[in-house]
């Protein structure tokens, strides 16, 4: 079912541009009982995300930000790097992602390190590949100043550059509210710019189509639905 990036070329990476996979991984949940650690066709869901960031080859770093001990050790187990655990004013329900962000940009800032890109990737997210990931990466090489998997397209709201494959690769404008889906966000730090050129390119927005890939772990019926995914073998993890 995920063939779509199979015949897509890659551009090489640049080096010099160090890149972190952010995976933000509370110990609660609402509609699955902690489901980061729950078990999914014999390993903790948390660990696909995992795999996928290291099998990937274009992050420095992939990092767990979380609250819970638990889910620090299993991140660990399966290769993710866990300086700490996230503070309790970081962790809660109603917590802005952004903050808990900032805090392991700190965190990893007092430790000697600096990225100049970030990709959030969610753990009820389990479907993705290896090669899905680099294309994504690529698109900043090519001058996007920000990525995103979407799920769908409302006919009203934001404005959205990007640029087109066509005329020289010129650029448009589309209007549209789409909403941001867990599989992958990625974007430059504050002050960083790829090209040198801030909102060369706009926002890369990239639809996800594939039945799999749209599977975000929010309820029981969705955790079933992930296992039946996979125990049928239809996906392909490229793992």
């Amino acid at each position: 079912m995920n063939d779509v990036f199979n015949d897509i070329p890659i551009p090489p990476l640049k080096p010099q541009v160090k890149r972190m996979a952010f995976i933000p991984a509370r110990g609660g949940s609402k509609g699955v009982f902690r489901k980061n650690v729950k078990d999914l066709c014999g390993q903790p869901l948390i660990a696909y995300t995992i795999k996928a960031a290291l099998a990937c080859g274009g992050f420095d770093r992939v990092v767990v930000s979380t609250d819970d001990e638990e889910v620090a050790e299993l991140s660990r187990e399966y290769g993710a790097y866990v300086p700490c655990l996230r503070p309790a004013e970081f962790s809660g329900d109603k917590a802005p992602l952004s903050q808990a962000l900032a805090h392991m940009q700190e965190v990893l800032k007092a430790q000697g390190e600096t990225f100049h890109v970030c990709a959030e990737l969610f753990p009820t997210s389990p479907f993705r590949t290896p090669r899905m990931l680099r294309f994504f990466l690529s698109k900043l090489e090519e001058g996007y100043q920000s990525v995103c998997a979407v799920s769908d397209y409302p006919l009203s709201g934001i404005r959205f550059h990007t640029k087109t494959e066509q005329e020289g690769q010129c650029s448009v404008d589309i209007w549209a509210s789409p909403v941001q889906h867990g599989i992958f966000c990625l974007g430059l730090f504050k002050g960083y710019w790829l090209s040198g050129k801030p909102n060369s390119w706009g926002t890369y927005l990239h639809p996800v189509n594939d039945p799999a890939e749209r599977v975000d772990i929010d309820t029981e019926s969705d955790f079933e639905l992930a296992r039946y995914v996979l125990e049928n073998d239809l996906y392909d993890l490229g793992l």
